[in-house]
């Protein structure tokens, strides 16, 4: 893992811990466009490839609605992310927007590194 990965792991470990919500610019084959994200999980894919990411709920821009008909998870390389396009926003959440068992249920292909917690 490459130092910015580094501190990208740790900064993200922090905003999940605070519930701290996330803008950034993403590339990826389904678009790039800036992304605002929930971060609830960091974790290792357990698939051999051993890529540490983020996964968490996406407030949809006009822009990825019409690129993306999935449901509202996200999930992001650490690799991928331009630090200089990576911003903490002031803004918290307090609530789960996803389904439950895709954050809190078996999750056997990955690594929990952390996770978000709701009291």
């Amino acid at each position: 893992m490459t130092k910015p990965e580094t501190r990208l792991r740790k900064l993200l470990c922090d905003c999940i811990k605070r519930h701290k919500v996330l803008w950034f610019y993403y590339e990826s084959r389904r678009g790039s466009f800036w992304r605002k994200v929930d971060p609830y999980i960091l974790a290792i894919n357990d698939n051999g490839k051993g890529n540490t990411f983020f996964t968490g709920y996406v407030d949809r821009s006009k822009e990825a609605q019409l690129k993306n008909n999935d449901d509202d998870q996200g999930h992001y390389l650490l690799k991928k992310i331009d630090m200089s396009q990576f911003k903490v926003l002031d803004e918290t959440f307090h609530e789960l927007k996803l389904d439950y068992h895709k954050i809190f249920g078996e999750l056997p292909t990955i690594k929990i590194i952390c996770r978000v917690t709701f009291q």
